[in-house]
């Protein structure tokens, strides 16, 4: 009952139109956070809903990668399974890792872009400036949103029949 007490003045209510209802008392009560800058082209209307799932999962770094599995003592070894290098880390796995970058590259070339990405966040601010056309605009975004879903390790890869398969250095995307 202590929390209600900062709403309150003299037993009078202080916010909306000075009368407490349940909404009101929500709304004072919620944390009000501000919009990531990412959420508008994750949660676009063209994205399958859990490709922006994986995508949200992804920005805010809790894909479940090897360096995150050894830490919770699930596995031993966490370098990368493509090229046995690095770490897997988030970092690495979108888009510093030669496979993902290679698909970067190519799904740019696809798309008639002059960009490289090496990061989450690289793409994240590219995605927030206003592209060629609304449309085209959001067909871009989903083809990327559907490019850090099929980069994730834990998406099951056998559900994509219909898309093109990318070879890229011998391993299919």
């Amino acid at each position: 009952m202590d929390t209600f007490r900062g709403g309150y003045d003299h037993n009078q209510w202080k916010f909306g139109k000075n009368v407490y209802n349940a909404a009101a008392g929500y709304e004072w009560l919620r944390d009000h956070k501000s919009e990531v800058e990412w959420s508008s082209w994750i949660w676009n209307r063209l994205n399958i809903p859990k490709m922006s799932f994986i995508t949200w999962i992804a920005m805010w770094n809790r894909v479940n990668t090897r360096d995150r599995l050894k830490r919770f003592g699930r596995i031993s070894d966490d370098r990368c399974l493509l090229y046995n290098k690095e770490p897997e880390t988030g970092a690495h796995l979108f888009f510093a890792c030669d496979y993902s970058a290679e698909c970067s590259r190519l799904l740019c070339e696809e798309l008639g872009l002059q960009q490289q990405f090496s990061s989450l966040d690289q793409l994240a601010g590219w995605m927030k400036k206003p592209l060629v056309g609304r449309f085209k605009s959001c067909v871009i975004r989903s083809c990327f949103c559907a490019l850090v879903y099929k980069v994730n390790p834990e998406t099951p890869h056998d559900d994509f029949s219909g898309w093109r398969m990318l070879k890229v250095q011998g391993r299919s995307f």
